[in-house]
């Protein structure tokens, strides 16, 4: 290229080269027929133009990114929820759209407490931000409430993020098992009665006995008594 321009009188030539991902990807510069025609004030414009063009190559590529990553985010069935530090919600995927029945732009900005279900106790969520608050992965299934009041459930892992500006961010990144749990509680309950089967009787029983104590338990079974049908 320099001879090229030689060849064609041109006696002074400025040239910078412009990376992309630290390889040579092209270069800025000018040139002039006169001798030493270029001064420190046409080698700063020449920089700084190299610089804002290198940079303008990484946001593209940046950014390119980022649209996959988001095309991605949005096409996964895993609930993806991005909140600031202070739980406010700076992103959703479709999945949350449509587990939730809300939509992205009602979400956008709204606290995380806006699917609260009042299933949990407050020591529940005070144990879950103690964690969060020193950086700790939380996994754990979590019972919220959708647009329609509606329970559903999560089961859910929430990882802490510093950015390289400073700010903490937490990702919410949970699967959607209400349809297991509806079925595990069907199971648990007699069909004709809707009340706690044996199995979930006793475990229910087993629960609340105090270790420390003696019991005698009696179970009475009534003879034939899915033979009655619950209009009898």
């Amino acid at each position: 290229l320099i001879n090229t321009l030689l060849k064609q009188n041109f006696r002074s030539i400025l040239l910078f080269p412009i990376f992309k991902n630290n390889s040579l990807y092209s270069a800025i510069g000018t040139c002039s027929r006169y001798v030493d025609d270029f001064g420190k004030t046409s080698i700063s414009i020449f920089e700084e133009a190299k610089r804002d063009i290198e940079f303008a190559l990484q946001r593209t590529k940046n950014c390119t990114y980022l649209k996959l990553l988001q095309e991605a985010l949005d096409k996964t069935y895993s609930w993806v929820i991005i909140t600031d530090d202070k739980a406010n919600i700076v992103y959703a995927n479709k999945s949350v759209e449509k587990i939730t029945g809300y939509r992205l732009t009602e979400l956008l900005g709204q606290n995380s407490r806006v699917f609260k279900s009042g299933y949990h106790s407050e020591e529940f969520y005070k144990k879950l931000w103690e964690k969060l608050l020193n950086n700790e992965i939380v996994e754990t299934i979590i019972v919220n409430k959708d647009k329609n009041g509606n329970l559903f459930y999560l089961k859910d892992k929430i990882v802490p993020v510093v950015a390289p500006n400073g700010k903490k961010f937490y990702i919410s990144l949970a699967i959607d098992i209400t349809h297991e749990k509806t079925l595990q509680n069907k199971l648990k309950k007699d069909i004709l009665t809707d009340l706690p089967n044996r199995n979930e009787f006793l475990t229910q029983i087993l629960k609340s006995l105090n270790t420390n104590l003696t019991y005698a338990l009696i179970i009475i079974d009534i003879k034939d008594f899915k033979i009655f049908s619950t209009s009898s």
